[in-house]
């Protein structure tokens, strides 16, 4: 109950600013980070597109460095770019609709998950401890792609993310482990596909999983950061490497995209959008600190 009322709100608010609230600006780029996309939800996918290519020019992921560096320099939008979390085995058909629509997304993948001789086991306890089976009820929808898949996305244009070894990253760790979460992951998505990945993308809650270790290996690495928290990038306000995404998921209402989309929720993450600039600046400084 408290959960549809919660939807309910969500939808009302978004409906509400779609239809009376101002539009992004033309320089705003909207990052969505999405995770499973069932074969029997591809049609609300396909519409989803649909409706955000009405309202969106989509970013190629290659132009990203460039619109991060100086967002006032794309004015031909308000932007969007898709984001895939986990590499489940039912992005394959999402990524081939895109690509269909001449879109590139970022595909971001665990390689212990797909590596693991049970990885409907190892996605229920490491990834998704809790699946709704009302919405993931089949084999591919709890399942990663193979490396060949993964190397068929990078073949359809879509990049390939480094989204930590074993989606278990979290502040506690040695600068060891931390390390092999980042390096073995980079290592093993370019033995299989043959490209180093410039993105990165933090599990879970990124100031549950990031901490200033990690924060300072991500700066040496020169990652550009997928964080777990929405914001604004036209405002100047993140920092370049780090990039803000909106969760969204296929199975979602047209009034809980319209939320997800919009502004009315952006305040409520301002403290953590502050944890994060102080996270950068301690990085930055542990890097140069080492040079």
């Amino acid at each position: 109950m408290k959960r549809a009322l919660i939807q309910l709100y969500k939808s009302v608010l978004g409906y509400t600013e779609r239809l009376f609230g101002s539009a992004p600006s033309k320089s705003e780029l909207i990052v969505a980070c999405m995770h499973s996309t069932p074969a029997d939800r591809l049609s609300d996918f396909e519409m989803l597109v649909e409706r955000l290519h009405s309202r969106f020019t989509f970013l190629d992921p290659s132009d990203l460095p460039l619109y991060l560096e100086n967002p006032n320099h794309f004015n031909d939008g308000p932007y969007f770019l898709f984001t895939f979390d986990d590499g489940l085995s039912n992005n394959l058909d999402s990524a081939k609709i895109l690509a269909a629509h001449k879109i590139k997304a970022i595909y971001f993948v665990v390689p212990d998950f797909i590596d693991a001789i049970d990885p409907e086991s190892y996605y229920r306890t490491y990834i998704r401890p809790l699946v709704d089976t009302r919405i993931d009820h089949q084999i591919n929808d709890v399942t990663s792609m193979s490396w060949s898949e993964i190397s068929a996305l990078k073949d359809m244009g879509h990049s390939i993310g480094n989204h930590t070894r074993t989606h278990r990253l979290h502040q506690g760790m040695s600068q060891k482990e931390i390390e092999t979460e980042l390096d073995y992951t980079d290592q093993k998505i370019q033995e299989n596909i043959g490209v180093k990945p410039l993105f990165f993308a933090s599990p879970n809650n990124t100031l549950d999983s990031v901490g200033s270790i990690a924060a300072s290996i991500i700066s040496k690495n020169q990652y550009y950061h997928f964080t777990t928290i929405p914001g604004l990038h036209s405002s100047g306000e993140n920092p370049k490497n780090w990039v803000y995404r909106r969760n969204i998921e296929v199975h979602w209402g047209k009034g809980a995209i319209e939320f997800a989309l919009g502004s009315f929720d952006l305040s409520r993450w301002q403290k953590q959008r502050f944890a994060l600039s102080l996270l950068l600046r301690a990085s930055h400084h542990d890097t140069s600190s080492s040079l």
